[in-house]
């Protein structure tokens, strides 16, 4: 974050990023990236079942989602209204850390979101950005953790059409961008700032993108 010339003042409390994604996407080194580039990602992180420490996903907000949905089964256990509450209790903390932090916005990315979209727009205007990976490569990526099916391409193909049935019946802009193209293309990597109202040089974009990939190896 020590790069990133920034807007005065946290100009879009009510209008956090949301990355919607399956599981095994790679939407926690693009969140991780937006972090490198002024983001507030909302800290602490959770770990990842391979002992990486910093995964890039709030610890906090997986868990008010996880108490309302299983991360297996993909069932709802809960009440969505009591979702509804317990995120906006928790996102509205976010912004002064958020401010001291000096982020310019905050980024959220969990697969269980694509489930309480109509919950989450209910308290704030999100900026939606999905991010696709091929079917088989998650489904891959599952088969190597041996990890439940829903982790993999059952789950993807339930998260995907929640997501996209979500932002096409209420008319919701979103942009799309593959994780192949996020890792290729510096072009996608700029597209995806400016999207996201990030305001980086495309220098500073690269350094950002190689520091957040050198960490992930």
């Amino acid at each position: 974050n020590a790069y990133v010339s920034r807007p005065k003042g946290f100009r879009v409390q009510e209008q956090p990023i949301l990355i919607l994604s399956s599981w095994s996407s790679g939407a926690n080194l693009v969140n991780g990236f937006l972090g490198e580039c002024g983001a507030f990602l909302c800290p602490p992180f959770s770990k990842a079942t391979d002992g990486v420490s910093n995964t890039h996903e709030s610890f906090y907000y997986r868990g008010i989602l996880a108490a309302t949905i299983d991360e297996e089964s993909l069932e709802f256990k809960a009440d969505a209204t009591i979702f509804k509450n317990g995120f906006q209790d928790w996102y509205k903390k976010q912004l002064p850390d958020g401010k001291a932090a000096g982020g310019s916005r905050i980024s959220l990315a969990h697969p269980l979101s694509a489930f309480l979209l109509h919950e989450i727009s209910q308290v704030v205007s999100p900026t939606f950005v999905v991010l696709t990976r091929p079917f088989y490569q998650i489904e891959s990526t599952r088969n190597t953790m041996n990890a439940h099916e829903n982790l993999g391409r059952v789950g993807a193909q339930k998260i995907y059409d929640q997501i996209f049935s979500y932002l096409t019946d209420n008319s919701k802009s979103y942009l799309s961008i593959s994780f192949e193209d996020f890792m290729k293309s510096s072009e996608t990597r700029l597209k995806l700032l400016d999207y996201c109202d990030l305001d980086v040089s495309d220098f500073q974009a690269e350094e950002a993108f190689t520091k957040i990939t050198t960490k992930s190896k």
